[in-house]
């Protein structure tokens, strides 16, 4: 029994981090786990946005420690690709923005938002952590702008 929820938890994590990699088709979508919560909708855990071919830790543009997604969620619309969600609660994420020499923002390329059903659903931050870095004359300056929510 244990491994037949081990397995529905693996493919749940497995097709949200599909999902949510469709959106970003440039990006690396990663997802440490994901399960459905009887009642609530889907937890997601470590989510992690990382810009290909860029080194260091301005790679990851995006880690969000938890994400709820909730809504009524049936498995079979999770096969499907279509999400009836309702409302969204991102806990702890760290957004990483990048002044780019090419006068380009790093996180311009988290936008739009992933699409997750048919209709936009609210949502809340908390906890948030947004980090600026920019470089001039070879000098970084970061700014740590944390306890963000909305």
């Amino acid at each position: 029994m244990l491994f037949f929820y081990h397995r529905i938890d693996d493919e749940i994590r497995r097709r949200v981090e599909a999902k949510i990699a469709e959106q970003y088709p440039e990006l690396n979508v990663s997802v440490r786990s994901a399960r459905i919560i009887s009642g609530q909708g889907i937890e997601i855990r470590g989510l992690s946005i990382v810009e290909p071919g860029v080194s260091g830790p301005t790679a990851e543009l995006a880690y969000l420690e938890e994400v709820l997604l909730e809504g009524n969620i049936d498995w079979k619309e999770l096969v499907q690709g279509e999400l009836s969600i309702t409302n969204i609660v991102i806990r702890r994420p760290t957004v990483r923005v990048t002044h780019r020499d090419d006068g380009s923002w790093s996180a311009a390329k988290l936008f739009p938002l992933p699409k997750l059903g048919k209709l936009p659903p609210r949502g809340v931050i908390e906890n948030g952590v947004i980090e600026v870095l920019e470089v001039k004359h070879g000098l970084p300056f970061r700014v740590f702008l944390r306890e963000a929510a909305a």
